[in-house]
């Protein structure tokens, strides 16, 4: 790889590390292990979807 090129990865790697830094992602996947309900991955939707 040329220098141009890994000045480019490291600009794309800082700026996506800076980004998920500063923006809240909430999220939208959770592993559910309790007795309450079948053990697994359960999704998280919008009210307005009930």
């Amino acid at each position: 790889m040329t220098r141009l090129s890994y000045a480019i990865a490291t600009t794309a790697a800082v700026s996506l590390l800076g980004l998920a830094s500063i923006a809240s992602f909430a999220p939208r996947l959770i592993w559910n292990a309790s007795a309450s309900t079948p053990v697994g991955f359960y999704t998280i939707g919008d009210v307005g979807a009930l």
